[in-house]
């Protein structure tokens, strides 16, 4: 049998096309050249690269010793503003002491022993200057005094009954050093006083007026006095 030579060339001729292409197929792929750089930068140094070594911490910078130190100073904290309220508490109870006995000083003598006194002196002028001791020889005088001495004994006998008040109502007022017992003459006196205006006898004499009663107020009060210009800081 005859073969075509033109037949027989096809088929080598498309197995080294196939060849070509595989080829060219596992051929690498050229990479695409980078654009050219505009600047170069270079860093030069003498140094060489170090790690820094782990830093030593204080014992009191470790563990739990921050967060106890907080405590600590949390603790204190608060104990010295506790001192702190303690004592204005202490400073503010001091003076409301201080405060309270200067108002009882200034109540005794303002209610107590100024008033008394004050009564006693009053009622000490109007017998020396108008009873019947201080009347005039003459009968015409001796009338006109016996009035103005039925007006002024008006005047005792209201102020008999507020020194009976007085020592009814404000002896807890007198002073540390002072006793009820002291002014027991005085109030039976101003309160038998109006009774013997009325009725004259001699019973009187018994309840005349205690002379020793002034000198013992005077005593008294300069006491509550000198006291409370010391509590309060005020000057004689």
């Amino acid at each position: 049998m005859k073969i075509d030579r033109q037949t027989v060339k096809t088929p080598r001729r498309m197995r080294a096309a196939w060849r070509a292409l595989t080829l060219a197929a596992l051929a690498p792929v050229p990479a695409a050249s980078a654009p050219p750089a505009l600047h170069s930068l270079v860093i030069q140094s003498s140094e060489t690269l170090q790690i820094a070594p782990k830093e030593d911490k204080e014992w009191y910078e470790k563990g739990v010793w921050p967060l106890v130190g907080a405590g600590v100073t949390l603790a204190i904290t608060n104990a010295i503003a506790l001192w702190i309220v303690h004592l204005q508490a202490g400073k503010t109870f001091k003076a409301t002491l201080k405060q309270r006995k200067i108002d009882q000083l200034s109540a005794s003598l303002s209610e107590f022993y100024n008033p008394l006194l004050a009564l006693i002196d009053i009622n000490g002028e109007i017998f020396d200057k108008t009873s019947k001791k201080a009347w005039p020889e003459d009968e015409a005088g001796r009338e006109a005094a016996a009035l103005v001495w039925v007006e002024t004994k008006k005047k005792v006998l209201a102020n008999n009954l507020v020194i009976e008040t007085i020592l009814r109502t404000k002896t807890h007022l007198m002073s540390e050093t002072d006793s009820l017992a002291s002014y027991q003459p005085l109030l039976l006196h101003v309160a038998m006083y109006e009774t013997f205006q009325t009725v004259q006898t001699d019973l009187y004499k018994k309840f005349m007026f205690p002379a020793s009663v002034r000198s013992h107020l005077v005593d008294q009060r300069s006491t509550v006095l000198s006291a409370y210009y010391e509590t309060s800081g005020d000057k004689i």
